[in-house]
């Protein structure tokens, strides 16, 4: 994660995770985020989003959720994005009613 001594900027890591999201490779999106995390790279809004995009791809209710509680304890405050993401997994995967309460 480190290259020649400097950390990455998390734009970057951002612009990466998208890419392997678009490639299909869960595994290798949290592997690169909890490597992010480890080098103190701090996961904005954006980064989530992605990661919650990956949920939705890989069909991980769970893991959504959790992604959801994580930013509500470092105050990164969901967007519209989010939340559609969110309705669209719920639904996807038959809790339609949780996404409307989620979304409330």
């Amino acid at each position: 994660m480190r290259l020649c001594g400097y950390k990455p900027h998390l734009h970057a890591c951002t612009v990466f995770l998208h890419s392997l999201v678009k490639e299909r490779q869960p595994d290798t999106v949290w592997k690169v985020y909890k490597k992010m995390t480890r080098v103190g790279i701090v996961p904005n809004l954006h980064v989530y989003n992605v990661l919650m995009h990956a949920c939705s791809k890989s069909g991980d209710v769970e893991k959504a959720d959790e992604l959801l509680c994580e930013m509500e304890s470092k105050n990164v405050l969901p967007y519209i994005f989010t939340y559609n993401t969110l309705i669209s997994l719920y639904c996807q995967k038959g809790y339609a009613l949780r996404g409307f309460i989620r979304s409330r």
